[in-house]
């Protein structure tokens, strides 16, 4: 089979993200004996690629920045670049049209011949769906209306969980598919090697040791790290928090220092930086509580990351968490207000003083976890477009 791949991000698969998972999927797919045409921006095109390259063309497209995915991304430049490379991606004859996310909108628009192909939108972030993140309402109405008419383009749109799929359906009336995405391959394979070597620690036999907590993030306001500090202001139990991202906003990096100094708990929680998955794998055996900060997440690989090395997972009880899908309240997760956290710390406490419930909840979240392969991901891609041929 031919398919192009339109992605604005396309990663070294070091790290969890949009692009890792894009270029995991390109490299199952030419595995499987399919030949691909992927039109990426150009930063990252070209490194690191496999040995079976020979199956995979790619049109590498000049863009300023590709630090963020939302309306200030150069999108305008990845854009043009398709259009002006209108030539070779219609030369390629492709059977199908495999495209994430919103970026190549504009340009998909005026490329008439599409129509006649199965064209499969992945959303593997909806934009959409986060208005309050946005700086205006005009920047938000743009990105909606690029989602909007991509979607209604598309045989069919895929969605990282089933809320998401639901929300879609009915806004965008279009037909939806959910597919789960995949672990990193080599990160299932070093915490597969580095397995965990202690068991969450309960309140009932703490003897006075920290419960270590752990969050892994990068620190801009989407993810809304400020939740999870306001949270550990009413712990009354010896806890120590470990925060590990990129300060990607370094204002608001500053901000949540201040928040650690004015609500004195300098000794209680590190900002550790941007670490490897290895460090992070290492991080995470020595944590006990995995907490998810954010509010909104289309999925949240980290999340079944931290379920992988056995941690308590904890999250937000918002259906906007697409791993909510997979794990469930008290049975492989904890699902807390943190808007409300002095609730939430209340039900925490409880909660970790029950060996037995934390044993059977961090081995269930382990169990799902082991169910996110590259493999099945491309399986249930195949499953959806193959009819459509």
């Amino acid at each position: 089979m031919r398919i192009i791949y339109f992605t604005f991000e396309f990663l070294e698969p070091i790290f969890s993200g949009n692009g890792t998972v894009s270029r995991l999927q390109v490299f199952e797919l030419i595995k499987q004996g399919h030949e691909l045409l992927v039109v990426c921006a150009q930063e990252q095109a070209t490194k690191k690629l496999p040995i079976f390259s020979e199956k995979l063309s790619i049109v590498a497209i000049p863009v300023h920045s590709q630090k963020n995915l939302g309306f200030s991304s150069d999108y305008h430049s990845y854009c043009m670049g398709i259009l002006a490379n209108q030539s070779t991606i219609n030369n390629f004859d492709p059977d199908c049209i495999l495209v994430v996310d919103w970026h190549c909108s504009e340009a998909l628009q005026k490329l008439n011949w599409i129509t006649n192909i199965p064209l499969i939108y992945q959303f593997f972030r909806c934009f959409s769906r986060a208005p309050e993140f946005f700086d205006s309402d005009q920047d938000f109405q743009i990105i909606y209306e690029f989602e909007k008419k991509i979607a209604q383009m598309a045989t069919v749109c895929i969605f990282l969980s089933k809320d998401a799929a639901y929300w879609a359906s009915s806004h965008f009336k279009v037909p939806t598919q959910v597919v789960y995405p995949p672990i990193l391959p080599n990160f299932i394979e070093n915490a597969t090697v580095h397995p965990r070597s202690r068991k969450i620690l309960s309140l009932a036999n703490s003897r006075q040791k920290k419960v270590e907590f752990i969050v892994i993030c990068r620190l801009s306001p989407e993810k809304e790290v400020e939740r999870v500090i306001n949270l550990c202001r009413f712990f009354t139990f010896s806890f120590h928090l470990n925060i590990y991202g990129e300060p990607v906003d370094l204002e608001y990096a500053s901000k949540l220092r201040r928040y650690v100094s004015d609500y004195n708990l300098d000794f209680n929680i590190t900002f550790q930086g941007r670490k490897n998955p290895q460090e992070l794998i290492v991080a995470l055996n020595q944590s006990d509580v995995y907490l998810h900060p954010s509010s909104y997440e289309p999925f949240g690989l980290t999340i079944m990351e931290a379920a992988l090395c056995r941690c308590l997972v904890v999250l937000d009880d918002t259906p906007r968490i697409g791993a909510g899908d997979l794990l469930i309240h008290k049975e492989s997760c904890l699902k807390l207000n943190l808007n409300k956290p002095e609730q939430s710390a209340t039900v925490l406490t409880k909660f970790l003083s029950d060996p037995k419930l934390l044993s059977e909840c961090s081995n269930n979240a382990y169990q799902k976890s082991l169910n996110l392969s590259v493999e099945k991901n491309i399986r249930a891609l195949i499953q959806i477009f193959e009819p459509l041929l």
